[in-house]
C-alpha cells in the first residue's frame, strides 16, 4: 500500500464495497501496510473485495488483523 492515504482507502473501499465513511475508521498506514476498524459486521465484505485490487502497480492483500477488537463491533483488518 506504499503511498496510499486515508482518503484514497476511502474512496477505493467505496468504489469495490459501496461503504460509507462512517463504516471504516481509525485508518492508519505505515511504509507498506496500514488498519483499519470497519463496523457492522463488514469486515469479511471489505476483505473479499478489496483482497487483490490493484493500487498503484500493486496488488492489495487484505486479511484479518492477528488481535481483533471486538468493542463496538468492529473488526480490524490489515
Amino acid at each position: 500500500m506504499q503511498g496510499m492515504n486515508r482518503e484514497q482507502f476511502i474512496q477505493l473501499a467505496h468504489r469495490h464495497t459501496g461503504m460509507a465513511e462512517q463504516d471504516l475508521q481509525n485508518i492508519k498506514f505505515r511504509d507498506s501496510y496500514g488498519f483499519v476498524d470497519v463496523v457492522n459486521g463488514r469486515a469479511q465484505e471489505l476483505m473479499r473485495a478489496m483482497n487483490g485490487v490493484e493500487f498503484n502497480g500493486e496488488r492489495l492483500s487484505v486479511e484479518l488483523a492477528s488481535r481483533m477488537r471486538r468493542k463496538n463491533q468492529r473488526s480490524r483488518v490489515g
